[in-house]
């Protein structure tokens, strides 16, 4: 929150349940000097997620005729924050946004207003027992840069989407996809983009699917090549699940290509895998009997009729992509049968 906190705070909190998720929760209400603040954690002790949003004046009259016959935020906190009770207040988590619903009661007309929570912290806990539990000082640093790297790649909405470009694109995707698992998933991907090409998706396609247009390399040319701003997503037979993203055209060269905005990688792990050196001529390579294929080495290799044999290999730890030096991070193993894999391309703004 960038608002500094009123010396006098005022604050109300409920403990509120929802009933489709069987989960309580604590809501709070707190105002700040110039907006209105909500957060929403798990009402357990050791809580690992946590929702906020802060409203502005000016966005708050927005939302709602019912505020317009104010004239500050102290007057809409008194007036209408202080006059209802948790019997007013409903809530619901869908696609790991915390959505609050007020019904209030003013002038004699009944309102409904709903605020939308995002998802801020998670799993915390995990670093207080990692920092506690390193004894030496190079394991210390390593985890923390892995914990650095998923809080990275976990948290907000990369590039500021709202609410209605983000569910737009995640319903898109969702449609052809049978790989991305919920929105942690999808919001990985976008702050992997963030970093790399920094700009804003308007269109996501389906190039192929393995299981769907055929599993060998010849189709996955025949449909991929020559088109870039790629994305690979991979499952295993052991529901392991990662890929990669590469702007650089894939084409049968028998060559590597340089592509300094690629990345891979791991949904399980929630982890993206930049680059060690962004001037590489190795991010991604292009062959005819191959398939999508990301690194020298290489850090991951899809091959011909993957669905049919075990052929494919994760080698990530040593190659073009920066795991800090964890072997086989994306598989869990060298070699690896693919259940299915989709790529995609996608348009920018």
């Amino acid at each position: 929150m960038e608002s500094k906190i009123n010396e006098q705070l005022k604050s109300k909190t409920f403990s509120l349940t929802d009933k489709k998720n069987k989960m309580n929760y604590k809501l709070k209400i707190f105002l700040y000097e110039e907006s209105i603040g909500l957060s929403a954690y798990e009402a357990k002790e050791n809580f690992d997620t946590e929702y906020k949003k802060e409203f502005s004046y000016e966005e708050l009259l927005e939302l709602s005729n019912i505020f317009k016959m104010y004239e500050s935020i102290d007057d809409i906190y008194d007036e209408f924050f202080d006059n209802f009770e948790e019997s007013d207040i409903s809530l619901n988590i869908e696609n790991l946004n915390f959505i609050v619903s007020f019904k209030a009661k003013l002038m004699k007309k009944t309102e409904n207003i709903n605020f939308i929570l995002i998802q801020q912290k998670i799993k915390i806990g995990n670093l207080v027992y990692c920092l506690s539990n390193s004894n030496e000082i190079d394991d210390l640093k390593k985890k923390i840069d892995s914990l650095k790297n998923k809080i990275d790649n976990y948290f907000g909405f990369a590039l500021d989407y709202d609410i209605e470009e983000f569910d737009k694109l995640f319903k898109e995707i969702k449609t052809y996809t049978r790989i991305i698992g919920g929105v942690q998933d999808f919001n990985l991907i976008l702050n992997g983009i963030k970093k790399t090409v920094n700009k804003k998706i308007k269109n996501i396609k389906l190039l192929m699917r393995a299981t769907i247009d055929g599993n060998s390399s010849s189709t996955f040319h025949q449909k991929c090549d020559n088109k870039s701003f790629t994305l690979v997503l991979v499952i295993t037979d052991k529901n392991r699940r990662f890929g990669g993203f590469a702007s650089t055209a894939w084409d049968q060269s028998g060559s590597y290509k340089t592509d300094t905005q690629s990345f891979i990688f791991s949904f399980d792990n929630q982890e993206v895998y930049y680059p060690k050196n962004i001037n590489s001529q190795s991010a991604i390579y292009c062959y005819s009997s191959y398939g999508p294929t990301f690194g020298n080495g290489h850090d991951f290799y899809i091959a011909n009729s993957c669905t049919d044999n075990n052929s494919s290999y994760d080698n990530t730890s040593s190659y073009h992509y920066n795991t800090q030096g964890r072997k086989n991070v994306l598989a869990m193993e060298y070699n690896f049968k693919v259940l299915d894999y989709e790529v995609f391309q996608i348009e920018f703004s």
